[in-house]
């Protein structure tokens, strides 16, 4: 028996699957997150203003990563002196 309420092909988490809005076609374990929306489309209760999973936050949502596409700078990186890339923010 299947339990998807919302016709994504994931049952919902009530019962027993893994999506975690079967009411939302859109948000689904195999749905492509949607960064600083404030929606979790992909199920995986992850912080959407941190796109890039360095473990800060973007400019763009309050936060202090300047570059959240790119994993290697945020505020704690180490900067090459010369190189071009504030690596550091």
């Amino acid at each position: 028996m299947e339990f998807d309420d919302d016709g994504d092909s994931v049952d919902g988490s009530e019962d027993g699957g893994t999506d975690c809005n079967d009411a939302d076609p859109t948000v689904s374990p195999l749905a492509e997150e949607i960064c600083y929306d404030g929606i979790d489309q992909d199920c995986d209760a992850q912080d959407d203003d941190d796109c890039d999973l360095d473990g800060y936050i973007a400019e763009t949502a309050g936060g202090d990563d300047c570059n959240d596409a790119d994993r290697a700078i945020h505020p704690d990186a180490s900067d090459t002196p010369y190189d071009g890339v504030d690596s550091n923010c």
